[in-house]
């Protein structure tokens, strides 16, 4: 499927592989780029498994990700200024999630609230920090 995709005139193929026997095959055949979908949910689902009170999890580069993580109880009702978030744990908050709505980009004056879902970037190892 892959050759004769290609041979109507596609100019970028992307197939899909299960193993790296098939993939080297794929590429043999005309894809410029192989997938491997079954292997990256699970490699994301483990690695949002492994760590405590993680609710998802996106990796941007090598070590670094966005996660969604829960306010922890010493911060309800504390600005991020307050708990001077990114000083102390390197951080970024990207958003607030929380049942009503979300906030992207929150102001230095948000508190926060014990429902509240926190979007943050940063290197993995400063996760472990946060939950």
């Amino acid at each position: 499927m892959t050759s004769l995709v290609k041979e109507l005139g596609a100019k970028y193929v992307i197939s899909k592989a299960d193993r790296d026997i098939h993939a080297k095959f794929l590429l043999r055949n005309g894809a410029d780029e192989v997938v491997y979908p079954d292997r990256d949910i699970a490699d994301k689902l483990a690695r949002r498994c492994s760590i405590d009170n993680v609710f998802d999890y996106i990796e941007l580069t090598e070590g670094y990700a966005i996660y969604e993580i829960p306010v922890k109880p010493k911060w309800v009702g504390k600005s991020i200024m307050d708990v001077n978030f990114r000083k102390k744990y390197n951080v970024n908050i990207l958003g607030i999630k929380n049942a009503e709505k979300t906030k992207l980009m929150p102001g230095a004056d948000y508190v926060f609230g014990a429902e509240d879902h926190l979007m943050v970037m940063g290197h993995q190892d400063m996760i472990g920090e946060l939950v």
